[in-house]
């Protein structure tokens, strides 16, 4: 994922799909530490990584949500409802220094 750059939706409405993870051919597929996380936009379903302190305020993505395989419109519809519903989507406040 290198070269990632933040998508320009506002407000931004951001979930982690990986926290401080990752995972690539480089180490077998094995899950690894990582200092970044990587952010899905609820709104257009751009993904990149960042290791911005705002990372660390943002919703975790349900597990068994396959958030990095690519999810259609209305699935982000429905996690962007169920985080409304649950309080959670206080996302637009949060400003990455990349954007």
């Amino acid at each position: 994922m290198g070269g990632d750059v933040t998508c320009k939706c506002k407000p931004r409405e951001v979930m982690v799909v990986n926290r401080k993870g990752r995972c690539s051919a480089f180490d077998g597929y094995h899950p690894m530490h990582s200092d970044y996380s990587a952010v899905k936009c609820l709104h257009c379903g751009h993904i990149w990584r960042s290791k911005a302190a705002w990372v660390d305020h943002m919703p975790t993505a349900p597990a068994g949500w396959a958030g990095l395989g690519g999810a259609n419109g209305s699935e982000l519809i429905e996690i962007r409802d169920m985080l409304k519903a649950d309080g959670r989507h206080q996302f637009g406040k949060a400003v990455s220094r990349d954007a």
